[in-house]
């Protein structure tokens, strides 16, 4: 027999207005649309309340309970308390009470409905809703029979309702799906065409996606899909579904409209020279384009929902990243349009220098500087206005005047290489010379702006940077290159051999010097005087270069900084900062050019353990040079070693601590210099690797660190041979 308590429905009804009331009010969001949303939230709160006018003391106990235990709001918890309370005393009270029980159940619902924990998709949602549901199959439960007859039939007609709504959603869902599929796939397409500058490729292909996307909105969009916005969940699937359709047939059009009257080809270097007005009319194409991606990626932040189930939320936060980095892409390429004139001298003359550097003698940035070149841009032209060796800009340097400052702690780390003054007044090594020994091209560049003006040239608005594999792919598009006296024309597939190791087999070093500076200015005077291919071409040829740090680009305006990160040209040392990789650089002490016979590997194994990192570093160096049989300025040294002898300062870069090392090195006992330098240590000392020998150094970190994937490298630097890392991580 169930036990029942007397309820005055009236009564009843109208604590289930107030309740509804209320709960219109709560920032609840159950379906996409505020009307939908407010209609389920005032029956929500309705029926719970009138609901409760019957429920048992200790459901509504329960309910209020876990009200209280989901509550993230100070005032929504101290209602939930007081509710509880409430419940308890009706408990005590063993009365009727039908009005006091409905005003529990009021507070109930309302403090769940303003709980954000609750109303997201999960698990705290379904407690919530579990625990309306109870209280009011409970509450029903204990009324009269024809108010339970009515409930059922009410129950019914709702459920019916729902699942003719949720089979209209289903059958748009199903007749939409493979355009969605298509246009997804013709977009990606279409994109990454756009991305490789294959413009009347990729217009075709987001047309086509357009065509696609459309057909799948206007699916979305019959009739019968509307009664599935007041259904929680498939409201929000279903929206998400139509905004993005719509939005991406939108873009796709407007992507695919813009770019057809994008002529990138009309962007060729001519007699040394660029058309800056050609530059000028690509800026509004590439405006429209940037605007046209922001409202795909601001549908995209739209569709985005906590009601939405892990996969299509999954599928949309992985189109958000998609997306970004397409409009990182697109924003550096519109950048580079704007600021392109500016930077080749349309607003005033501008001044650059080049440094040609060789990573034969290796530098923590690639190779040292043996070469300079200042370049003149005006109007759209580059000229050259200098040429020489690092020794021409040493040899004016006066002691008593010089004076470099960098980046902050710039002469701390690296004064004695040759930027401040020993007791006797002169300097303490060779600033030109070790000009590249960071392994940060800002800080290089900063450096070199400084000098350049104590070293008989001006004042520069920017400094670049191109090592031998440049000039090997720039003779690609110039032609070959002869040389008197050398035997055969050097040209794209013999010049970086010819400039890395044949050119030193020329005994007389004013010779090879002279041979030297006729090839690298005989290049550069063809490029200046020369057509180049239009970008995507050069971006082909010369854009894996750039991402190795061989080419790299640096000005002394911060909006030109940020464009020149963005295409990777900026040569910026990574942040390891709180994380576990590493980097590791190299630097030539023997003063010879021995480092095209070093090869390197690394092994990198680190386990995480209670939030704690280990590492083991294991690294291998290997001099290939031989003893005899090549000049002494490559295989010899300065430091009178055996020939063949590579010496070098090894640094390895970590956010964690060092804790222990071992090297086969005869010099086991000499400690590592600890250098804070970029945010993080660097651990550096000198290492002699013997010709036809190898030296392995085992380096054991740790520390509280992000972990990461991969090999644990963040930083790659750019010498003759390939770098081979491998890495490992597992989880404790």
């Amino acid at each position: 027999m169930r036990v029942r308590n007397k309820v005055i429905e009236r009564h009843a009804m109208f604590a289930g207005a107030g309740s509804a009331a209320l709960a219109c009010w709560s920032p609840a969001r159950p379906t996409p649309l505020l009307l939908c949303s407010v209609l389920l939230l005032a029956a929500a709160g309705f029926v719970v309340a009138w609901a409760g006018a019957s429920a048992p003391w200790w459901v509504l106990g329960v309910v209020t309970a876990g009200a209280y235990l989901v509550a993230d709001d100070a005032m929504v918890s101290a209602a939930a308390a007081l509710a509880f309370v409430g419940a308890c005393w009706i408990g005590i009270r063993r009365d009727d009470l039908a009005v006091h029980r409905a005003l529990v159940a009021a507070v109930a619902v309302n403090c769940l409905l303003r709980s954000g924990r609750v109303w997201c998709f999960g698990g705290s949602a379904a407690v919530g809703f579990v625990l309306c549901c109870s209280l009011v199959a409970f509450a029903i439960a204990r009324r009269p029979r024809a108010v339970r007859r009515i409930a059922g039939r009410a129950l019914l007609v709702a459920v019916a309702l729902a699942a003719v709504a949720i089979a209209g959603a289903g059958l748009a869902a199903q007749s939409s799906k493979s355009a969605l599929r298509n246009g997804d796939h013709l977009a990606q397409k279409g994109l990454s065409a756009l991305r490789a500058g294959n413009f009347s490729e990729a217009a075709d292909l987001l047309d086509s996606a357009s065509r696609q996307f459309a057909q799948a909105r206007d699916a979305l969009d019959q009739p019968w899909v509307a009664p599935a916005q007041l259904i929680p969940v498939v409201a929000q699937h279903a929206a998400a579904a139509r905004e993005l359709s719509s939005a991406a047939a939108h873009a796709c059009e407007r992507i695919a409209l813009t770019i057809t009257g994008i002529d990138l080809d009309s962007l060729r270097v001519v007699d040394g020279g660029l058309d800056l007005d050609t530059v000028v009319a690509l800026q509004q194409p590439f405006d429209e384009l940037a605007a046209t991606m922001q409202s795909l990626r601001t549908a995209v932040d739209d569709a985005r929902s906590p009601w939405l189930v892990s996969p299509v939320a999954d599928l949309i936060e992985g189109l958000r990243s998609d997306l970004q980095k397409y409009d990182d892409s697109l924003q550096t390429t519109r950048s580079a349009v704007h600021l392109l004139p500016a930077i080749l001298g349309a607003d005033a003359p501008r001044t650059y220098l080049v440094l040609l550097t060789s990573p034969a003698e290796a530098r923590g940035l690639g190779g040292f500087p043996g070469n300079f070149a200042e370049l003149h841009a005006a109007d759209g032209r580059l000229t050259l206005s200098r040429f020489g060796r690092w020794s021409d800009l040493e040899r004016v340097i006066d002691p008593a005047t010089f004076h470099v400052d960098g980046p902050a702690g710039f002469v701390d780390r690296y004064g004695q290489f040759g930027y401040e003054l020993s007791a006797n007044g002169v300097l303490k090594g060779s600033p030109w010379r070790n000009l590249t020994m960071p392994p940060d091209f800002p800080t290089v560049a900063q450096v070199a702006a400084e000098m350049y003006p104590q070293s008989g040239g001006m004042a520069v608005d920017g400094v670049a940077i191109a090592d031998v594999y440049v000039l090997q792919a720039l003779l690609r598009f110039t032609g070959p290159i002869r040389v008197d006296g050398w035997p055969e024309p050097i040209n794209q597939r013999n010049a970086a051999q010819v400039l890395l190791r044949d050119q030193y087999t020329i005994t007389d070093l004013s010779d090879r010097v002279d041979f030297i500076s006729d090839v690298a200015r005989t290049a550069i005077d063809r490029v200046l005087s020369g057509a180049l291919p239009g970008p995507v071409q050069l971006t082909r040829v010369l854009g894996p270069l750039a991402s190795q740090g061989r080419l790299l680009f640096w000005s002394n305006r911060p909006d030109e900084q940020t464009m020149l990160e963005g295409a990777h040209l900026l040569g910026r040392f990574p942040s390891l900062a709180g994380t576990d990789q590493y980097a590791i650089a190299l630097t030539n002490l023997g003063g010879n050019k021995i480092d095209t016979f070093l090869d390197r590997a690394a092994t990198y194994e680190r386990s995480v353990r209670q939030g704690v990192t280990s590492a083991t570093l294991h690294v291998t160096l290997t001099n290939n040079a031989p003893t005899s049989g090549l000049p002494l300025y490559i295989i010899g040294n300065n430091l009178h070693l055996p020939p063949g002898t590579n010496q070098a300062r090894l640094c390895v870069y970590s956010a964690m601590n060092l804790d222990s090392w071992e090297l086969t090195d005869a010099d086991r006992e000499q400690p590592w210099e600890r250098i804070p330098e970029f945010g993080v240590t660097a651990f550096c000392r000198s290492v002699s690797i013997p010709p036809g020998g190898a030296i392995d150094v085992t380096m054991h970190f740790s520390g509280q660190v992000t972990p990461t994937d991969g090999n644990g490298a963040a930083w790659v630097q750019p010498l003759t041979s390939e770098f081979v890392l491998a890495g490992t991580r597992s989880q404790g």
